[in-house]
């Protein structure tokens, strides 16, 4: 009768004491804006209104390799008049002005690679809105540049070509 007992202590004290199903990494508690960076070479140049823009003639340009970026600043804002900092702030880095006049510390700003996530806050820390801009002040760039330097000796002309962060 006694081992009767003792089998149901026994067996709810193993299915405790060996669930390795359990998932103990933290769950969010309430959904997550995410935002990741996506570094796209071919996509449409556009101007400071957002709308396509051309290079002018005479002018040059290139699409740089970039690797990793950081924000300082970004903002949701519900039309292109509204002023800056006037509406959803969602994030600003850290600032120092130990140096004098303030300025972006970069040694704690975040840094995200193509397709990494760059910030992710919960939906209920933003205001109910609609925003039709996002604005972001860049603080960092990392990536590589095609830098051509021509130098013309005799009849030769000596080209080099040089990848350099920025």
């Amino acid at each position: 009768m006694k081992i009767l007992k003792l089998v149901p202590i026994i067996v709810f004290g193993l299915l405790i004491c060996c669930d390795d199903n359990q998932d103990d990494s933290p769950q969010p508690s309430s959904p997550n804006l995410i935002i990741k960076l996506k570094f796209d070479p071919t996509q449409e140049r556009l101007g400071n209104t957002g709308q396509p823009a051309s290079v002018g003639a005479g002018n040059a340009a290139q699409s740089p390799s970039i690797n990793k970026m950081s924000a300082n600043y970004i903002e949701f804002a519900p039309t292109t008049t509204t002023a800056l900092g006037a509406d959803e702030i969602i994030f600003e880095g850290d600032e120092t002005s130990a140096g004098g006049d303030q300025a972006i510390n970069f040694q704690n700003a975040v840094f995200a690679g193509d397709n990494e996530t760059f910030l992710s806050i919960p939906l209920s820390d933003i205001s109910v809105g609609n925003y039709e801009w996002v604005r972001a002040s860049l603080a960092y760039q990392e990536g590589d540049i095609n830098l051509f330097v021509g130098v013309q000796t005799g009849d030769f002309l000596f080209q080099r070509v040089c990848d350099t962060g920025f």
